[in-house]
């Protein structure tokens, strides 16, 4: 079993791919590029403005893959949650 540090050093620097279901249950997969790892949790950056950011409100389970040049590739689950810090910093 991966570490949270494990899938953030894998993901760093590359295009990832997060899954979400729309209030259908439609799947929608999208790619990202920005993730950190700040007190143990793994954060990715979106505008809440975007149907990603109510998808993940609305229905909090996603998944993740990513691969790497070398053809190894991953995927985990887990839970969304919002962290609003606009206006700070």
């Amino acid at each position: 079993m991966k570490t949270v540090n494990d899938v953030h050093e894998f993901l760093k620097g590359r295009t990832f791919w997060l899954s979400t279901v729309d209030g259908k249950g439609n799947p929608h997969v999208r790619p990202f590029g920005a993730v950190a790892l700040i007190d143990g949790s793994l954060y990715i950056s979106t505008s809440v403005k975007k149907n990603v950011s109510a998808q993940m409100k609305a229905h909090t389970q996603i998944e993740i893959a990513a691969q790497d040049e070398g053809m190894d590739w991953f995927r985990f689950n887990g839970i969304a949650v919002l962290h609003d810090d606009r206006g700070k910093g």
